[in-house]
């Protein structure tokens, strides 16, 4: 998907990421359109909950397990991987009034 629209423009994704730093699967979201229900489906998230699991990986309130960790870097063709994945709950998990 994001992948083409990169071409069309001649923006060189590498460079992006290497300027930016991580993609979080809420930036993918939203770099996509995508809505939270239609990203539990892409992942195989299934349940009453689907939509909000996903939200809350995406938003660092909860951690994927290795498996689901491995399925977001693969439904997201390697644009959001593992390593974004903890740097993104790092961040959401380290502040001061959490850790009070």
């Amino acid at each position: 998907m994001l992948t083409s629209v990169y071409r069309r423009f001649g923006v060189d994704r590498v460079a992006i990421m290497a300027t930016y730093g991580v993609m979080t699967l809420a930036e993918y979201k939203s770099l996509h359109g995508l809505t939270y229900q239609h990203l539990a489906e892409l992942l195989d998230v299934h349940g009453r909950a689907a939509a909000r699991t996903v939200q809350r990986y995406a938003e660092g309130e909860r951690f994927p397990d290795p498996r689901m960790l491995l399925k977001i870097a693969e439904v997201t063709a390697g644009e959001v991987t593992p390593d974004d994945c903890v740097r993104a709950y790092i961040a959401n998990n380290s502040s001061p009034e959490k850790a009070a």
